[in-house]
């Protein structure tokens, strides 16, 4: 596969360089050349595309991404997210403190989205994977820097960013910056809802909620290449990020029908300080006959510091809670790992390699809270340390049988030791291993030059994040069914899925493409986070199940017409938990459609665009007890550029145009009756400008 996508490239470049002038639809046929050449299914999108609504964060562009939804500030494929979907950077795990809304897109080279599990990547990917690649060192000097404002009268958003790139010699460079500051004032509402057995109401409560919040975010990203011979490269990279949020908040609860709420109303403060910085070193090396070895070594630290004030009074204006919570959690992760990759004959690749890593997270929390007449108090003083080491080695086999038919075959192992405790509660360790056969197939129809079949077999996983392990209680200022306290659960089994792929991709152009898919996952012991009450207080914490089944139907469209390109992806999802009764049992809050359409024309110096991206949700069945809801998420954003000359642009975005409420609810059943929240936070229109020079 790797030879041929070679060739496909070198033909492609050969091409270009024929030409006076490279015309930018040459770079755009090689993407697509390679991404239908490639055995794995893989949908790369470029740094251009990724800039082209000026977004100040990686995360607001991945919602135009094909196949790619985000709710919740999650990236989910097929629908799912809860970690169900896999992100990546640079193919390895993320370090702790990373956090996709930190990382500015011109750090980015390109963002890979792959739908079926690959041996060289981590296999917890059950819906897919998300790769996002920093920025290579460039082959010639440049430099840009961009800047943006953007608001509405109850937000703003501006960030100021720049890269330089040189090549001096057999070095070459590349330093990336960004700056972001944003301010926020919105306003949310909750209904609160209960019911006896018979379906008497018993209390109907609204919680109004004002919260203004102010975030500043910095981040630097550096990174070297040096050639010391020819075929051996070194690579080194340096990366920093800094972030601090403060909010305030003045909530209060009023009773429409039945008793009053203990804690009328609620002043709260926060303020969350947290840096991060890394560091990678690779060394690569390409021999005569074909063979190559790559390794990195990288190491990682994170630090935060978090200050939350509550204060709550009663309906008659009585102290009823005094508050202070302070944390300090921390993170250092080490990992190293390399691959070994070479020919068996024309056509036919082999490769091996390992990943390790050593992940050590730490918190101590203080919290200080005097007794008073309604409330005897809770202070305390309390820490954990959790350490996590992962091993992993895997096989693959890439094979162009013929000029019609390429195999990819792979297998890999995974295997992680856990261990975590803290000064309220014993010492827990746990052990897991997952073996991923994987199996991949490409047949181009013969005498049908356009179309292709696309076939994929995978065992997948998904593994718990570290704290829902770790059976440490968090309050909840209003503890109910509705809104419970929350535990980890060290007993927690990883979900093993197996699943098939079956895609149809038609080319009848160049670059237009209609690809039609479907895919299907049978999950063991599948995760949902349960309610109970535990004889004092309401307690939430994650369980196995059971099993679980999801399938998707999903397609992509898109050519381009002159100076207009059109795309077009959507999706229609089901799953559905076996100890959860129907109808709508659904699982991690899959959303049942989802769909993308993006409009783009270039014209001269002006070009202009709108996005339309979707997702829709409704009530979704957890547990026979237990079910969310989660509204309809629509995005629409448009943008008009002018280039001004040769080096600068402007741009104007509009965002969130229809604008329309965020609803999000849970209704518990008890044996004497039920309970429901629902929550709505209206949603806001704004503008953005954008101003960059190149030079």
């Amino acid at each position: 596969m790797k030879l041929r996508l070679i060739a496909c490239a070198a033909v492609v470049c050969a091409r270009a360089y024929a030409q006076e002038t490279p015309p930018i639809v040459q770079v755009k046929a090689s993407a697509d050349t390679l991404r239908q050449q490639d055995t794995a299914s893989r949908i790369v999108v470029t740094r251009d595309e990724l800039l082209k609504y000026g977004d100040p964060t990686v995360l607001d562009a991945l919602k135009r991404l094909p196949g790619v939804s985000v709710v919740d500030n999650v990236p989910r494929m097929r629908g799912l997210g809860a970690g169900y979907t896999q992100v990546l950077v640079d193919g390895s795990t993320p370090p702790p403190g990373f956090a996709l809304e930190n990382l500015s897109p011109e750090m980015i080279e390109k963002i890979e989205v792959v739908r079926s599990a690959v041996a060289e990547y981590s296999t917890r990917a059950i819906a897919g994977t998300i790769n996002v690649v920093l920025r290579k060192p460039a082959s010639k000097p440049s430099s840009e820097w961009r800047a943006s404002l953007g608001g509405a009268p109850s937000r703003s958003m501006d960030s100021l960013s720049g890269t330089r790139a040189d090549k001096a010699g057999d070095m070459s460079y590349t330093f990336s910056a960004a700056l972001n500051h944003g301010s926020l004032q919105a306003s949310s509402h909750t209904d609160l809802r209960s019911w006896d057995a018979n379906g008497a109401p018993l209390y109907l409560q609204r919680e109004n909620q004002d919260l203004v919040e102010h975030i500043w975010n910095a981040s630097t990203n550096a990174r070297m290449s040096l050639q010391l011979a020819p075929g051996r490269k070194l690579d080194w990279s340096l990366r920093a990020n800094y972030i601090d949020i403060r909010s305030s908040s003045d909530g209060g609860i009023a009773s429409l029908f039945g008793p009053e709420n203990p804690l009328a109303r609620m002043l709260k403060s926060r303020v969350n300080r947290m840096g991060s910085a890394g560091t990678d070193l690779g060394w690569s090396v390409k021999l005569d006959d074909g063979s190559a070895f790559e390794t990195t070594l990288k190491a990682s630290a994170a630090r935060a510091l978090r200050h939350f004030v509550r204060h709550a009074y009663t309906a008659g204006g009585e102290l009823a809670l005094d508050r202070v919570n302070d944390t300090g959690p921390t993170g250092k992760s080490v990992s190293w790992k390399g691959k070994y990759s070479t020919p068996l004959a024309t056509g036919h690749i082999a490769s091996a390699g390992w990943d390790t890593s050593y992940t050590n997270q730490g918190d101590h929390e203080l919290q200080f809270e005097p007794p008073l007449p309604l409330n005897a108090g809770a202070p305390f003083d309390r820490e954990y340390h959790s350490r996590l080491t992962t091993f992993s080695a895997f096989l693959q086999d890439e094979w162009e049988v013929n000029p019609n038919l390429s195999v990819y075959a792979g297998v890999r192992r995974e295997a992680g030791i856990a261990h975590s405790a803290g000064s309220d509660f014993p010492p827990i360790s746990s052990h897991s291993g997952v073996t991923s056969p994987l199996l991949q197939a490409l047949w181009k129809i013969p005498g049908e030059s356009k179309s292709q079949l696309r076939a994929a077999l995978a065992r997948t996983y998904k593994l718990p994040p570290a704290y829902e392990f770790v059976p440490r209680r968090g309050t909840n200022d209003y503890n109910s069914p509705v809104s419970p306290d929350y535990s980890g659960n060290p007993n927690l089994r990883p979900e093993i899925s197996h699943g098939l792929d079956l895609a149809w991709d038609y080319y009848w152009a160049e670059g237009a493409l209609l690809s039609l898919s479907a895919g299907a996952r049978r999950i063991n012991d599948a995760i949902v986070t349960m309610t109970e009450f535990d004889g004092v207080r309401w307690v939430s914490s994650p369980h196995n199940i059971g099993k679980a089944r999801s399938r998707s139907l999903e397609m992509e469209l898109k050519f381009p017409h002159q100076d207009l390109k059109f795309s077009f992806s959507a999706g229609r999802h089901f799953s559905s938990i076996d100890n959860a009764p129907g109808p709508n049992n659904r699982l991690g809050q899959q959303s049942p459609w989802t769909g993308n359409l993006m409009l783009d024309y270039v014209h001269g110096p002006w070009s202009a665009g709108a996005n339309l991206a979707l997702s829709t949700g409704g009530w979704s069945r957890i547990t026979p007890a237990q079910s969310s809801y989660s509204g309809v998420r629509r995005s629409v954003e448009a943008y008009v550029g002018y280039k001004i000359d040769a080096a600068s642009k402007i741009r104007v975005t509009a965002l969130n145009v229809a604008h329309p409420a965020i609803l999000q609810g849970t209704q518990v059943y008890v044996p004497d009756g039920r309970s429901e929240s629902m929550e709505r936070t209206p949603g806001r229109a704004s503008l953005r400008l954008n101003y960059e020079h190149r030079f």
